[in-house]
C-alpha cells in the first residue's frame, strides 16, 4: 500500500486519497454484512470501540502515512511502518495480561525489521537523516505506525465481535469522517486524476482496506 499510496499522490490530495480508499473499503465490507445479514451490536460500550478504532486505526494513519509520503520516499516509509511490530510489543506488555516481550518476540521483530530494511535497500535507510518537510514527512510515518500499533491493542481488548461487522463498521465510521473533511478543505470533484491513479485508489480501497481489515480482526481474534 505504502508503494501504491506514492502512485496515487501524483493527482490526487492525500485527504482526499484517504476518504477515497476507505468509502470504497467500507462500502465492501458493510455491502457483504448485509448480505449476510449479521447483527448490529447495540451496547454502547462496543460502539465506543468502534468510535476509537475508526479514528486510530484508519484516519489518522492513513492520513498521516500518505500526508507523509509526499516528501518521503516510498522505500523509506515501509521501513518506518515497519516499526510498528516493536511499538505494539512494548504497548501490549504494558497492556495486554500474558503478552509479555520475550527474547523470542524481540529476536522475531529484529529479524524481521532487517529483513525489511535488506529488501527496501539501504538507500533508504539513508534517508533517515531529513531535515525540515523531509523530516516532518518521517515524523508523520512514524506516527502512522504508532497508531496502528495503538489500534492492535485497543481492538484486541474490544468486546467479542463478529470480525465482518467490526471490520464494516469501523470503515463505516471513518469513511463519514474522512469523507466530510475531503470536502471540506479539498475540492475532490475537481480533482482530474489519470487512469492509473483512479486504478490505484479502487486497489487501495479493495485491497489494503477492505481485505485486509476484514483479515486483521480475525487475526487478532
Amino acid at each position: 500500500s505504502v508503494f501504491l499510496v506514492e502512485i496515487a499522490i501524483g493527482s490526487v490530495t492525500p485527504q482526499t486519497l484517504v476518504a477515497t480508499r476507505i468509502v470504497l473499503g467500507a462500502a465492501l465490507l458493510f455491502g457483504a454484512m448485509r448480505l449476510l445479514k449479521l447483527p448490529t451490536p447495540r451496547d454502547a460500550r462496543t460502539w465506543g470501540f468502534f468510535a476509537v478504532l475508526a479514528l486510530l486505526g484508519y484516519c489518522l494513519p492513513f492520513f498521516f502515512i500518505t500526508w507523509g509520503q509526499q516528501s518521503v520516499d516510498s522505500g523509506l516509509a515501509g521501513i518506518l511502518v515497519g516499526c510498528m511490530p516493536l511499538a505494539t510489543l512494548l504497548l501490549a506488555h504494558r497492556f495486554i495480561p500474558g503478552e509479555h516481550i520475550t527474547t523470542t518476540k524481540l529476536a522475531g521483530f529484529v529479524l524481521g525489521f532487517l529483513g525489511l530494511g535488506l529488501l527496501l535497500g539501504p538507500e533508504a535507510l539513508r534517508q533517515l537523516h531529513g531535515t525540515g518537510t523531509a523530516l516532518t514527512g518521517q515524523l508523520a510515518c512514524l506516527g502512522g505506525a504508532l497508531c496502528y500499533a495503538g489500534n492492535s491493542i485497543v481492538t484486541k481488548r474490544m468486546p467479542p465481535t463478529h470480525a465482518l461487522v467490526a471490520a464494516a463498521w469501523t470503515t463505516t465510521l471513518a469513511a463519514a469522517l474522512m469523507l466530510s473533511l475531503a470536502f471540506a478543505v479539498d475540492h475532490p470533484l475537481a480533482l482530474r486524476p489519470q487512469w492509473p491513479e483512479i486504478a490505484t485508489c479502487i486497489w487501495l480501497g479493495i485491497g489494503p482496506t477492505a481485505i485486509a481489515t476484514l483479515v486483521y480482526f480475525r487475526l487478532i481474534a
